[in-house]
């Protein structure tokens, strides 16, 4: 009995042990999955920074970009980069210079872009290829792997019906927002390759405004012009922060899901937006936000941006992938593959309800042989012109600015 007791015990206690090192093994993972996504989070900072400050003097007036969207399909390409070529992709994007490290952090984001029951977060990718270009199985295989990017055979020569495909499938991912991504002008018989990203965003607001309280409020466009907008009340318990440092205030406005929300940075003087943009990189940074009953004057605005990156690219180091000097023979093994084209188009739509926005990216490569009312601590105004970023889990999935509605 005593025997049949002790091997009991014995069984329980290597069980016990079973058990802790499974969830050692489980912490282990986490731990792991944790530091690569802060490590991407501030890689995605970076890189936003760098990306608006380059688009906000070529730029006028309304903006918006996605970083994560423009980000996601230069990375698929830089895998297939060699030599300076990728070098230069790695740095101006943030990247690790261990391809395996990028592949790590794409694939620790990529179950954050699922969304949720109240929330859609979407991410697609997709691999044009002219008929008989042949393409590297690894190119193929991180592709569909990592980017879960399919591939497609098309003929560039017939460019209206291939522009047509490409802007059929970008339009069927960003719910009919974003149109006519690709001008069949871009393409032509030299053309080999198009890599396709979309992100697409629709979400709730936790704190919703009612409709009957939109009114017309005044929007000072300069401290001597002022017009009449649409706006925005709510009653919230809301995180906030006036930073006396970066003489701007910022507001954030959660939407219903896991870790979504859209910060408004508003300027403390109405001709301040200029100098708060050089400080975006501080704002993604702030941590010391503050909860209270907010009350919020927020515009509707709606945004649409067509961007050709090339010219920012070459301003963020980026030369080599853009001309025939370009490496790209991780992608394919023939010679003279460069990027001729990097397009991204943007939508936003800010209401009472939430907000729903899109963005699709495009890389053309060619080949040079062929809720319930409370009472207000704080009041903030947003009645000037501003800067507004829309994150999941503090990755910038868009970022833009408002100066004229």
């Amino acid at each position: 009995m005593k025997d049949e007791l002790h091997i009991t015990q014995s069984s329980r206690v290597r069980m016990k042990m079973r058990i802790l090192v499974l969830l050692c093994m489980v912490t282990t993972v986490y731990c792991e999955e944790d530091l690569v996504l802060k490590e991407f989070v501030k890689a995605n900072n970076n890189f936003s920074f760098y990306l608006y400050d380059a688009l906000s003097t070529t730029c006028s007036d309304n903006f918006i970009v996605s970083p994560l969207s423009v980000e996601t399909i230069l990375a698929l390409t830089a895998l297939g980069a060699k030599g300076e070529t990728a070098s230069e992709l790695q740095k101006a994007l943030n990247l690790p210079s261990d391809t395996e490290k990028t592949k790590e952090q794409f694939r620790t984001v990529k179950p954050l872009l699922i969304g949720s029951s109240f929330s859609t977060v979407s991410s697609a990718n997709r691999i044009y290829i002219e008929k008989g270009f042949g393409i590297t199985p690894e190119f193929l295989s991180n592709a569909n792997n990592i980017f879960d990017a399919g591939a497609e055979n098309v003929n560039f020569g017939e460019a209206d019906e291939t522009a047509r495909k490409i802007n059929q499938w970008v339009e069927n991912q960003t719910n009919g927002k974003i149109k006519n991504l690709i001008d069949p002008d871009k393409l032509n018989e030299l053309t080999r390759i198009v890599l396709a990203n979309t992100l697409y965003f629709k979400g709730q607001w936790v704190h919703g405004f009612k409709s009957g309280k939109t009114k017309p409020m005044d929007f000072h466009k300069t401290e001597s012009e002022t017009v009449k907008v649409d706006t925005m009340e709510t009653i919230a318990y809301l995180k906030y922060v006036k930073d006396e440092s970066l003489d701007v205030t910022l507001v954030e406005l959660p939407y219903r899901g896991n870790g979504l929300s859209l910060t408004i940075a508003i300027p403390n003087t109405i001709n301040g937006l200029s100098s708060s943009e050089y400080d975006i990189y501080k704002m993604l940074s702030i941590q010391n936000y503050t909860s209270d009953n907010v009350k919020l004057f927020l515009p509707k605005f709606k945004v649409e941006t067509s961007l050709n990156l090339i010219p920012t690219f070459r301003q963020l180091g980026v030369r080599k992938l853009f001309n025939r000097e370009a490496d790209l023979s991780g992608i394919s093994i023939k010679d003279g593959l460069y990027v001729s084209n990097v397009l991204q188009k943007v939508f936003i739509d800010v209401n009472e309800q939430g907000t729903e926005a899109a963005a699709a990216s495009g890389v053309i490569s060619n080949s040079r042989s062929a809720g319930v009312r409370k009472l207000a601590n704080v009041e903030i105004k947003v009645d000037r012109p501003f800067l507004f970023f829309l994150r999941l889990k503090n990755i910038v999935l868009f970022i833009g600015r408002i100066t004229v509605l």
